[in-house]
């Protein structure tokens, strides 16, 4: 937004000058904010708090406000009608009440304070949290004594008009439609969330994405077991599976006992046969079609993983010369342990060419349109941008650190590349993320100087139909 130059010069005195481009765009490093944290305590007023305005833009409601809050004792009850509050919690702890009703309240255009709440939750908040707090609200942080809390406070207006209730798909959006990422900060804290609440089988899950296909495919699960799973056996299902944490022993292969189920979805009481795979932190499965498998937990332990649903492949295969042989049972079964990859990382590195990047294929499954495929791939320099028209691209990135520049429009496009991608996103990746990259997508990654990323790419093909 471009402020009036009348207006510029009174907003001077008021809120602080952003200097950052684009216009607008702001940041505030942790290390700027422990600046400001420190600075702040020195200024503790008698009412117990020291604030100030990290960013204003401008809007007469109070809302699209950016305020660095610090309190070392009780703050008072507070309410606003047409404002949320987004909070991210920098230092310190309290006890956040929120909710029931304000006693005494004062205060006029939809700004309250007052001298209590009655009734209200509590909710014990700490560094790293990140709060919502709905318009309307009455809420109240508590400090213990000799303690305090800072945290930064995003005002954001209400939300007014009908709203559209989703059924099962997350909540969290990603721009370009159909991207998704989980970082392995975010896989850590959804691990233990699951554990948590681990039902009476002995199991708890979570979909991270579902992309609508009616047979089951294209759907990304994440799975905690603290005790034996059920056999399963998925006729059109390929499973491609990411250990989080824990360790347990796959049994994958044989025949299915007591077969029960319909539509190519099938259980069992036990399985006869198969072969037995220790896996755990890092590895890397693919569970072929139309083969009985099980999660064998160690009494005490846990394993969790995240289940990707992959549409098994049907019609000739094709042999590729650079596909290796797979010589674990059953047939077209594959592991890549966590110690396997780290050997295979190394030697990558070795083996950097002209284009700054190594490759090698772990796994071909023969289908003609390069889907089925699982690449192992290392660069230590920028990426030629790509895009895939009925390929999608399941990332697990296993070392270094990139920024993955992902949609827009492909510049000077020539088959699957380009010199460059107009527009897109940018999105920092690293360690332990994992990525689901749509179809007609373009996507580059691009390293910093001195810097390496390597990943496991998993090529998946496209869903084409309609989502019900």
């Amino acid at each position: 937004m471009i402020v009036p130059l009348r207006l510029f010069v009174v907003a001077v005195a008021l809120v602080p000058i952003l200097q950052a481009g684009p216009p607008g765009f702001v940041m505030w490093s942790a290390f700027e904010l422990a600046q400001r944290d420190a600075a702040l305590s020195a200024r503790v007023g008698p009412d117990h708090s020291a604030r100030e305005t990290l960013a204003d833009y401008g809007n007469p409601s109070g809302a699209h406000r950016f305020r660095f809050i610090r309190r070392d004792a009780d703050g008072i009850p507070e309410q606003h009608a047409h404002i949320e509050d987004v909070v991210f919690i920098k230092s310190g702890a309290a006890t956040l009440l929120v909710g029931g009703d304000i006693v005494d309240r004062t205060g006029s255009n939809g700004e309250y304070k007052g001298a209590g709440i009655a009734g209200g939750v509590r909710y014990p908040v700490g560094s790293g949290d990140i709060l919502h707090i709905p318009a309307n609200t009455p809420h109240r942080y508590l400090v213990p004594d000799g303690g305090h809390i800072t945290y930064v406070l995003v005002r954001v207006p209400a939300f007014v008009g009908e709203r559209v209730v989703r059924a099962d798909a997350p909540a969290l959006e990603l721009d370009p439609p159909g991207f998704a990422m989980w970082s392995a900060a975010d896989l850590a804290q959804r691990d233990a969330a699951l554990s948590t609440r681990v039902g009476a089988d002995h199991s708890a899950r979570e979909t991270l994405a579902d992309y609508g296909n009616p047979s089951g495919a294209h759907r990304f699960r994440f799975i905690h077991r603290d005790a034996d799973g059920i056999p399963e056996q998925h006729e059109h299902i390929e499973d491609v599976v990411f250990i989080k944490s824990g360790a347990g022993t796959l049994l994958v292969g044989g025949d299915m006992v007591n077969r029960t189920g319909s539509n190519g979805e099938y259980k069992g009481t036990g399985i006869a046969g198969g072969v037995r795979y220790p896996v755990g932190s890092g590895d890397i499965l693919h569970i072929p079609a139309n083969t009985p498998h099980r999660y064998l937990v160690p009494d005490g332990g846990h394993i969790t993983y995240v289940l990707v649903r992959v549409p098994a492949f049907v019609g000739e295969p094709v042999v590729r010369a650079d596909a290796p042989e797979l010589e674990l049972d059953p047939p077209g079964f594959a592991m890549w342990s966590a110690a396997e990859l780290a050997r295979r990382d190394a030697a990558l590195s070795t083996r950097v060419g002209p284009d700054h990047s190594a490759r090698e294929t772990l796994a071909d499954y023969g289908n003609p349109s390069g889907a089925h495929r699982f690449r192992f791939i290392h660069r230590d320099a920028d990426g030629i941008p790509e895009i895939h028209d009925d390929i999608i691209d399941v990332v697990f990135v296993r070392s270094g650190e990139a920024t993955l520049l992902v949609g827009g429009d492909m510049v000077n496009r020539t088959g699957s590349r380009g010199t460059g991608i107009k527009g897109g996103m940018r999105y920092s990746v690293g360690v332990g993320d994992m990525l689901h990259i749509p179809a007609t997508t373009p996507h580059g990654y691009l390293v910093p100087d001195g810097g390496h990323i390597t990943y496991v790419l998993v090529r998946v093909p496209a869903f084409v139909g309609q989502a019900p």
